[in-house]
C-alpha cells in the first residue's frame, strides 16, 4: 500500500458543496430527527489519501466525503438551507405540524433564523455527511 499524504480538498465549482446534518428532540414519547441540508458556495477540507485513493476522487463528480479521512476546515456563504423530517410517514399530521411548528415557531411570531437556532430550542446535533457535487481539486499539504 502506498504512503499516505494530506491535501487540500475543495471543489472544482462554486455552488457545489452541501452538508447534511442529523438533529434529535423527544417528542410524543418519541425520538424525531430531522436533516438539515445546507447549500454552501465554497467548502474546504483537509483529506488523507494513498495514491489509489488520490486517483480515484479526481475522477469522480460527486464526492461523498464520509468514505475518507477528513476534517472539516470552512465553508462559506451558506446560501440555502431546507430540512427533512426522517421517517416522517410515522407521525401524524398532527405530530408533522408540531414537529414543524417545534423547527420554525409559531406563524404569529416564527423564528428569526430557525435552522440555524435549533440547538436554543432543545434540538441536539448529531453526525454531519459532507457532499462535493462537482468534483474536486486537491493541494499537497507540506508540513
Amino acid at each position: 500500500m502506498s504512503e499516505s499524504k494530506k491535501y487540500i480538498l475543495e471543489p472544482l465549482l462554486t455552488k457545489s458543496s452541501y452538508d447534511e446534518e442529523i438533529y434529535s428532540k423527544d417528542f410524543f414519547g418519541k425520538n424525531v430527527d430531522i436533516v438539515v441540508i445546507s447549500f454552501n458556495r465554497w467548502s474546504e477540507f483537509e483529506i488523507t489519501l494513498n495514491n489509489e485513493e488520490k486517483e480515484k476522487i479526481l475522477k469522480k463528480d460527486e464526492i461523498d466525503l464520509t468514505n475518507y479521512e477528513i476534517e472539516f476546515i470552512s465553508s462559506d456563504d451558506c446560501y440555502k438551507k431546507d430540512y427533512e423530517i426522517v421517517n416522517h410517514e410515522k407521525y401524524n399530521d398532527d405530530e408533522q405540524a408540531m414537529i414543524n411548528l417545534m423547527i420554525n415557531g409559531p406563524e404569529d411570531e416564527p423564528y428569526d433564523e430557525p435552522l440555524n437556532e435549533l440547538d436554543e430550542h432543545g434540538w441536539i446535533p448529531g453526525d454531519v455527511k459532507y457532499v462535493i457535487t462537482c468534483g474536486c481539486q486537491l493541494k499537497e499539504v507540506n508540513d
